[in-house]
């Protein structure tokens, strides 16, 4: 069997350890935590993805094990006839971070949506998770940092 890292569409057969992602990037958000994770919700967007020409989900896998994964969606803006991309979710497991697993997956990302017209593609940070790692990740990447995700808890 090869170790190689493949980036794939989501399928059923990664759904267990999908969901055990979702339920540990859940865990850690700084601004998700607090709400409830509603995981028959969060299957149907998944599977939306799989049959959507707007939705994306694919994984970054090695040996059958899922290490990461990125769920964007792309869009009109409301302003204009153009398009752009953005990610919903993009979740490494902790013993995946800092490896190309995640780049891999975000170039994967740039590709579909290119392919399907985007003009540009818009990431966030919402877990709180090392930010000004993240950030540097983004600036290494060839993306520039235009504001800042803040919250207040109703």
């Amino acid at each position: 069997m090869s170790n190689a890292l493949k980036i794939i569409p989501y399928s059923v057969e990664y759904r267990d350890q999908a969901l055990a992602l979702a339920r540990e990037m859940h865990a850690e958000s700084a601004s998700h935590r607090f709400m409830r994770l509603n995981e028959q919700k969060l299957l149907e967007q998944f599977r939306r993805a799989s049959i959507s020409e707007d939705a994306y989900f694919s994984l970054a896998v090695r040996d059958g094990a899922v290490l990461g994964g990125l769920l964007g969606v792309i869009y009109d803006q409301y302003f204009s006839d153009e398009r752009a991309a953005t990610e919903l979710a993009w979740f490494m497991s902790k013993s995946a971070r800092g490896s190309s697993a995640a780049v891999r997956l975000l170039h994967h990302f740039e590709e579909w949506a290119s392919a399907r017209g985007a003009r540009a593609v818009l990431l966030g940070q919402s877990t709180g998770v090392d930010i000004d790692r993240t950030t540097r990740l983004y600036g290494k990447l060839g993306y520039m940092t235009v504001g800042v995700n803040t919250m207040r808890v109703l």
